[in-house]
């Protein structure tokens, strides 16, 4: 990753050479930027023992320079909401064959609802009931 941003090897890492990457990584999510430089620090610790890199881990600390982006949560639907999800789903010519499905989602995720559920107010279009629902199996 050194090489193809800055184009030097591991052991001529300097801060100015950080500084550079710094930039680099000013273009990308903060989260991402933060897993890269773990990543360069980690293959830095493993590397000071088998190819006799520097004691001091230029690396160290550097992430955090990068603030993480708190994460909002997204309110559950109610109960409204997910009868009218089961109904566009009874009432479709094109998705009424996941009814069934629809309803052991619901009754699967039934005790989450009030917790947690990451989905936003009920879709009007079939085909956004068919992705919500498999939002919710994965969530």
């Amino acid at each position: 990753m050194l090489e193809k941003h800055l184009n030097i090897r591991a052991a001529d890492v300097d801060q100015g050479a950080i500084d550079g990457f710094l930039l680099v990584c000013r273009k990308i999510k903060p989260d991402t930027a933060k897993q890269r430089i773990w990543l360069l620090k980690a293959a830095w610790d493993w590397g000071r023992d088998k190819f006799q890199l520097p004691d001091l881990n230029p690396w160290e600390g550097v992430a955090e320079r990068f603030k993480s982006v708190p994460v909002q949560p997204v309110p559950a639907f109610s109960t409204d909401e997910v009868k009218r999800i089961l109904d566009g789903f009874r009432n479709s010519p094109h998705y009424a064959n996941y009814l069934d499905y629809a309803h052991i989602l619901h009754q699967c995720i039934d005790t989450r609802i009030e917790s947690k559920l990451i989905l936003t107010p009920a879709p009007e279009k079939p085909a956004d009931l068919v992705y919500s629902l498999f939002l919710l199996a994965i969530s």
